[in-house]
């Protein structure tokens, strides 16, 4: 028999845990990125953590797995801000042009 409690489950939800879940989108070169800003329940957001992705194809929740660590955030007061990649989910653009060099063109 196998027992699966609640929480392993709601660590991959947002509900519980924030309060606003904004759209933000921006420009980066030419390309419109989207994005989305995430306020944690209580009234004392302490900070926003902003999440750049690695290497791939990510969309802006990395295909649900970056979840349990939002929700880890929001419930210490910390807010988060997260964008698809340019060519992914909703953006524009195609990811493979970017670089993570500072000063890179590409």
């Amino acid at each position: 028999m196998i027992i699966i409690g609640r929480g392993q489950y709601s660590d991959f939800e947002l509900d519980d845990h924030a309060l606003a879940i904004t759209p933000i989108n921006f420009t980066s070169k030419t390309d419109t990125l989207s994005g989305t800003l995430i306020l944690p329940n209580q009234n004392n957001i302490r900070a926003v953590a902003i999440f750049v992705h690695d290497d791939g194809a990510q969309d802006r929740f990395s295909n649900s797995g970056y979840l349990p660590l939002i929700n880890s955030l929001l419930d210490a007061g910390i807010g988060v801000y997260i964008w698809d990649k340019a060519g992914v989910g909703e953006s524009q653009g195609n990811w493979l042009l970017q670089s993570h060099k500072a000063g890179s063109q590409q």
